[in-house]
């Protein structure tokens, strides 16, 4: 009788990126490593606010949340990472922070990812894991997501969503344009839902001025949930409207039609993966006209027939 050797389950160690967008754009990393090693534990580390994307990761095994420490090095985040990856021997460990504490774990193989300009990111991962063909982003999450988010739709469908601040005003189109591209002729019969975090808001009443401008039902998810909320959110969308942020890769991530508004980021390297990017001229945010932005917007509109 022929002996058959039981296959060893890989271990692999994912140190994640610690911002939400490079956080989902990694994610395409990990759905490779599904498809390639279905039977793979992979812990990950990752910050608090990252975290919740990971949670439900089919090969997860352990989640690690680590905070940044202003105390002394002995009692540092990195450190606090070392004490608990060094318990174990990796099969591989996949750096996307380039931390130094990685060279210092017991690995058969590791890989230390470190990006160049002008390239997008998810093409350079491909590169990375040596994969022959393009990556997909992806975030997992619980039916709970779902429940929980349908209790907030307190108006019906469909909906436009906008995601309009991020954490930095040069990034961020004017909340007037937003008010005059909305109130569009071609935005008729459709739900608009705002979401973000107040902490983003350049004044005090940047947000009032959006609800109480767009003539149209508004749903205001500001500061509602945590992250993974918003992938089923964006699922139902029938367009995504935003500054270049987390929420922007999330939303293109889910394949929902994705238009990412820049102006001096480089999006050639940051645009939302297979979506549309409208770049202001001169690389300006405030030089984007709501003309410029409608001619790519309104196309991608699902025509409604309004009775």
């Amino acid at each position: 009788m022929w002996c058959v050797a039981k296959a060893t389950q890989k271990k692999i160690l994912f140190v994640a990126p610690a911002r939400v967008g490079d956080a989902v754009l990694a994610s395409s990393i990990l759905n490779h490593y599904l498809a390639l090693w279905p039977n793979a534990e992979i812990s990950v580390v990752s910050s608090p606010l990252v975290g919740p994307l990971f949670q439900y990761y089919p090969l997860l095994g352990e989640l690690k949340l680590v905070s940044k420490s202003s105390n002394r090095w002995f009692r540092s985040h990195w450190l606090s990472i070392l004490r608990w990856a060094v318990k174990t021997r990796w099969d591989l460990v996949v750096d996307m922070r380039s931390y130094a504490l990685s060279y210092l774990l017991r690995t058969k193989a590791r890989k230390i990812f470190r990006g160049v300009p002008h390239r997008h990111m998810v093409d350079q991962f491909a590169d990375f894991v040596s994969s022959p063909t393009l990556l997909s982003p992806r975030i997992w999450y619980h039916q709970d997501d779902v429940d929980e988010l349908c209790s907030v739709l307190t108006r019906p469908g469909p909906y436009v969503i906008l995601s309009p601040f991020s954490k930095f005003l040069s990034k961020d189109w004017p909340v007037e344009h937003y008010v005059r591209l909305l109130n569009m002729f071609q935005f008729e019969g459709y739900t608009v839902i705002l979401t973000g975090i107040s902490q983003d808001l350049p004044t005090l009443d940047a947000l009032r001025v959006l609800i109480d401008g767009i003539h149209r039902p508004v749903i205001n998810l500001f500061d509602w949930g945590h992250l993974r909320h918003m992938v089923p959110l964006f699922e139902q969308c029938a367009l995504f409207i935003g500054s270049d942020s987390g929420l922007m890769h999330m939303a293109a991530a889910t394949r929902c039609p994705t238009i990412g508004l820049f102006g001096a980021t480089d999006a050639a390297r940051y645009g939302p993966w297979q979506n549309t990017v409208i770049q202001a001229p001169s690389r300006v945010i405030d030089e984007l006209s709501v003309e410029m932005v409608c001619q790519k917007v309104c196309p991608l509109l699902p025509k409604l027939s309004i009775g």
